[in-house]
């Protein structure tokens, strides 16, 4: 594990000196940042145009899912609901016509 280096200045330019372990990572960053762009690079164009491609429809597909599923839940708990106090009236009828 590596030490992060903050940078020196140097007394000839007043511009920050880094390490050379530093200048690695900004390097390998700035390749990467380089290769993802979609300025310079056909891949990343191609990377861009496939997330918004599935992106889009599948956040509207599990939006509408979703929804969906809100509703058969809200329709799942009212015929549950209907069933249990209809079950209670025919037990309750049962229990008075057996106490009668």
């Amino acid at each position: 594990m590596q030490a992060t280096v903050a940078p020196t200045m140097s007394l000839n330019n007043m511009r920050p000196r880094w390490s050379a372990g530093s200048r690695r990572l900004l390097s390998g960053f700035a390749r990467l940042r380089r290769t993802l762009s979609p300025r310079r690079s056909l891949a990343a164009r191609l990377l861009f145009g496939f997330f918004l491609a599935f992106l889009i429809p599948g956040a509207l597909i599990v939006f509408i899912l979703t929804r969906r599923l809100n509703e058969l839940k809200d329709n799942s708990v009212q015929q549950l609901t209907a069933a249990r106090v209809a079950q209670a009236s025919v037990q309750i009828q049962q229990d008075a016509g057996f106490r009668a």
